[in-house]
C-alpha cells in the first residue's frame, strides 16, 4: 500500500511540475510575441521618421497610431514580465508567416 501511495505522490508532483512548465512556456511565448510586435512597430516608426526627415509626406494619424501601439506593447510587456497578466490565451491565434491571425471559425 505504501508503494502505491508513493507512486501516487510522485505522479501528483510530476503533474504539478508539468503544468508549471507548460504555463511558463506559454508566458515565454507571449513575451516573445510582444517583443516581436514591439520590434516591428519600432521599425515601422523608424521608417516613418526617415520619410519625415527626408521631407516626404507621411500620415500623422499613422504616426500617432504607431506611437500609441508602442506604448501599449511596452505596458503589456512590463505586465507580462512582472507576472501581472493571468493565463495566456492562445486558442484563437494561429501564426501564419510570423503574423498572428484569427483562427478560422468552424464552417468557414
Amino acid at each position: 500500500m505504501e508503494l502505491l501511495s508513493k507512486a501516487r505522490e510522485l505522479f501528483d508532483t510530476a503533474t504539478v511540475k508539468t503544468e508549471e512548465f507548460i504555463y511558463d512556456q506559454k508566458c515565454n511565448l507571449q513575451i516573445a510575441r510582444a517583443c516581436a510586435d514591439l520590434k516591428k512597430q519600432y521599425e515601422r516608426l523608424g521608417r516613418l521618421c526617415f520619410r519625415k526627415i527626408k521631407g516626404l509626406k507621411i500620415d500623422d494619424n499613422e504616426f500617432d497610431a504607431v506611437v500609441e501601439k508602442i506604448e501599449v506593447l511596452k505596458v503589456e510587456l512590463t505586465a507580462l514580465r512582472e507576472g501581472k497578466i493571468e493565463e495566456p490565451e492562445f486558442d484563437s491565434i494561429v501564426f501564419e508567416d510570423g503574423e498572428p491571425v484569427e483562427a478560422p471559425v468552424d464552417g468557414e
